[in-house]
């Protein structure tokens, strides 16, 4: 689970955004009373469950981490190979 802060949330406010499995009684987002006028869109995605040792991070992010990584890494084999 994610989300996203509507247009009109200050960059300096102080926000929390939930990623991770989701259970009963999951808070998923909070801000502060300042910005309550401010809408929440949530985006739905599929976490590691409590046993790996990625236990909470999700899967498309840590998938776009994992191609940076090795995009990189080719990079620098092949700057230093050919």
């Amino acid at each position: 689970m994610g989300g996203l802060w509507s247009y009109g949330l200050s960059s300096h406010a102080e926000t929390f955004i939930y990623e991770g499995p989701l259970e009963a009684g999951t808070i998923l987002a909070r801000v502060s009373e300042k910005y309550m006028d401010v809408d929440f869109g949530f985006f739905v995605d599929v976490a590691f469950g409590s046993s790996s040792p990625a236990a909470g991070e999700a899967v498309f992010g840590t998938l776009i981490g994992f191609r940076e990584l090795l995009r990189g890494t080719i990079e620098e084999f092949t700057s230093r190979f050919f």
